[in-house]
């Protein structure tokens, strides 16, 4: 079915879906305060090892070739091309002491995976290291590396494409970065997408996974897969122990069918896209996509207690994808990863406001707003039944009893304006492809309601409903005070100029950020990266941008920063090594 293959597609890597229209933009820099210094790693890497790649050093530019910029700005100081070891494109990075770890995530499920070590005791002049031991059948894009005992402990995300790998984290010992050793793998049920690795205030090394269902369009995802968080002891990391589980359905107040009612936007499904631990290790984040990010106390981290969860307003897009804090905890960025700039809304009389509306991506777009009178036809499953006349209006059907193509056939045989669908109960698939070769044109807009949107339309019939597209420009970062973890409110909010251009045909979206002192660092895909200085973050101010000059076209993904220097991971290219100069 053709839904079964989207979601085989979506369940590889949640950040598939890139667009790559977006041209990077330089904002007007504001005036820096002083640079936060951070302690540089005390050790020095020097055990490098030869390559079996050819790895191309970029040299800092010659000063002819290099544009006079004044003001805070970034400069090129270094970088690696990297030849994907397997055809694909280069993923998420850490920094651990003198070692940027590169992931990566491969074009074919067949090709074998590995995950690229690199040298950066010199920034300028950075060298491959080491390679992990290979893995087949896996895409492997987040990684992150502790101390543990008298070892380097990295431990890798695996999201296994096929059967033949099972899902889990990779551990390696990487003390010898020449030579990284597998220690032990830890299996999960679904593949580990994001993850963190924290040790806490009693040297517990913990490691928080992140493995999220496929459950997107509002599916409920099956039982054994709800509890989409693994907390896992490391402190042995040749035996690593599950400590506990944790899933949405769990909060007090969740209903199954909000798995269908909360999603929302282009790409709607409530799923655990990242995680990550709190500076104090004490919470933490749960990046739960449409949901908003969820707040959890691990000081017990075999029982974890829900705290607070961040707010959307409601016609947001959602798309909750990282989270970085700052302040001990009182303060938290939120990285909303949204590549769709259009989205549509539902205003009814007895709606207080309008209600979000997901047009479904078979259905005709609408280039106006559409007003009409609806009509209720619960299942709607038989074309030939004698319905009401409901040419030139909505018809509202049910998500239950037969495909949506055949609700589908109802609605356009009886000429209606659009098809209004709505759950009234969970559903674990959106029932759309088996009867697909019904339909020879999709010719109608169809949406998805909430059941508390259908309620209120279902409680005044006779009114008219009105459905419009709407601008919502790229994905923003949010900035929250955490000072009552459990009423998060938002206090700032933060664009790049080109992600809110309405007339781009695509808006690129933030991605991941960090946080050295009182600026926070962020890679935004071909909008570049961004250095906010957030001192006071209810009005983050641009400091800085890259590419700038005649820097090369980019497309980031991921961002570390140390001093002066930042690195971020290029999908095509690999690293690049830029320094920040306040003039």
């Amino acid at each position: 079915m053709l839904f079964q293959r989207l979601a085989r597609c979506f369940s590889v890597a949640i950040c598939l879906s890139l667009i790559a229209a977006c041209a990077s933009q330089n904002a007007t820099p504001a005036p820096p305060t002083e640079l936060a210094n951070k302690p540089t790693a005390e050790q020095k890497r020097a055990d490098k090892d030869s390559p079996n790649q050819n790895p191309t050093k970029t040299p800092r530019p010659a000063a002819t070739a290099t544009p006079i910029i004044t003001g805070p700005h970034f400069e090129q100081v270094g970088g690696l091309q990297l030849k994907p070891p397997t055809e694909g494109r280069h993923a998420d990075l850490t920094l651990y002491n003198d070692l940027i770890l590169l992931g990566m995530q491969p074009s074919s499920c067949q090709l074998e995976n590995r995950i690229t070590l690199i040298d950066v005791s010199d920034p300028r002049q950075p060298e491959v290291a080491g390679y992990s031991p290979v893995v087949k059948n896996v895409s492997l894009e987040d990684m992150d590396v502790a101390r543990i005992g008298e070892q380097d402990i990295a431990i890798v995300g695996m999201q296994p494409c096929s059967g033949e790998t099972k899902p889990g984290i990779q551990i390696l010992d990487i003390t010898d970065p020449s030579k990284p050793v597998e220690l032990a793998r830890f299996a999960t049920t679904l593949g580990v997408h994001e993850l963190d690795l924290t040790v806490n205030s009693s040297g517990q090394a913990l490691a928080l996974l992140a493995a999220p269902t496929n459950n997107v369009f509002g599916s409920t995802p099956m039982a054994e897969h709800r509890a989409e968080l693994w907390i896992v002891d490391l402190s042995t990391p040749s035996k690593p122990t599950k400590l506990s589980r944790w899933g949405i359905d769990q909060k007090l107040d969740w209903q199954m069918l909000d798995y269908a009612d909360r999603a929302r936007g282009n790409f709607p499904g409530i799923f655990l896209h990242s995680v990550r631990a709190s500076s104090n290790s004490q919470r933490a984040y749960l990046s739960y996509w449409d949901a908003g990010v969820i707040i959890l106390d691990i000081q017990d981290p075999a029982q974890p207690v829900y705290l607070g969860q961040t707010p959307y307003p409601a016609l947001a897009e959602g798309d909750a994808h990282s989270v970085v804090d700052w302040n001990d905890g009182q303060f938290l960025a939120l990285n909303n990863e949204d590549f769709s700039n259009g989205q549509a809304k539902i205003s009814h009389p007895a709606l207080a406001e309008p209600a979000y509306a997901h047009a479904l991506p078979f259905g005709e777009k609408l280039d106006q707003p559409l007003s009409a009178e609806f009509v209720a036809l619960e299942q709607a499953c038989d074309p030939k039944a004698d319905y009401p006349d409901f040419a030139g209006r909505f018809v509202l059907i049910e998500i239950a009893g037969c495909s949506i193509e055949r609700k589908f056939i109802v609605a356009q045989t009886g000429k209606a304006a659009g098809l209004l669908l709505y759950a009234n109960k969970p559903y674990q698939e959106l029932p759309f492809g088996d009867d697909v070769d019904l339909i020879t044109e999709f010719n109608l807009p169809m949406y998805l309601l909430s059941s508390t949107t259908a309620a209120a339309l279902l409680s005044q019939p006779e009114a008219k409903a009105t459905i419009e597209q709407y601008f919502d420009g790229g994905g923003a970062i949010q900035f929250f005070d955490l000072s009552d973890p459990s009423k998060p409110v938002e206090i700032g909010r933060y664009n790049t100029p080109n992600s809110i251009d309405a007339k781009r045909a695509t808006n690129p979206t933030v991605h991941n950020s960090e946080v050295q002192g009182q600026y926070l660092y962020a890679s935004w895909y071909r909008d570049g990266l961004r250095m906010l200085d957030i001192s006071d973050p209810s009005q983050p101010q641009e400091v800085a941008a890259w590419p700038n000059g005649n820097s090369p076209s980019v497309n980031l993904w991921g961002v570390q920063v140390r001093d002066q220097y930042v690195y971020v991971s290029d999908l095509s290219y690999g690293l690049y090594v830029l320094e920040f100069h306040a003039e």
